[in-house]
Order: structure tokens, then sequence, then C-alpha cells
């Protein structure tokens, strides 16, 4: 796996991709911060974390350093049921 940081004139384009990449997955957010936000306010960096090529993780620190993590997991694909 490898981690690269996403560079601030990257981050438009870099989202706008990943949004079209990671459409079949699921997200699972880690908030590391004290009080649950769902904003994250004032992103200072972010870094993604790929598997052969195919994005499985996006950190962002934000101004007060507090880190959040979105996971991705593949969808779990389960047979019907009988009824």
């Amino acid at each position: 796996m490898t981690i690269r940081k996403v560079e601030r004139p990257e981050w438009r384009s870099f989202f706008n991709s990943i949004s079209k990449i990671l459409e079949a997955k699921e997200a699972e957010i880690e908030v590391a911060l004290e009080g649950l936000d769902h904003m994250i306010r004032r992103p200072r960096e972010i870094y993604v974390e790929n598997d052969a090529g195919t994005p499985v993780s996006i950190e962002v620190i934000d101004a007060d350093g507090g880190k959040q993590i979105v996971k991705f997991k593949d969808e779990l694909l389960l047979p019907p049921q009988d009824k």
C-alpha cells in the first residue's frame, strides 16, 4: 500500500475523480476528535492510501490538527433470501 499527500491545488479534481471511482464502495468514517462533527472545517492536509491503484482510505487533517479518516470497503453482496 502507498500513501501520498494530495496537494491543495489538486483537491477539487481529486475528489471529482474519486467520487466516480468509489460509486460501488461503502464509506466508514472514523472521527479522531472530541465530539462528533461531520463537517471538516478548514482542511489543511489530505492524504490518500492506495492498494494496487485503488483508494482504500482518505485522511483529512484540519487546521487544529484533528484527523478524520474515511475508509472504503467493497459492498457486501449477499444472495437473495428465500421467502
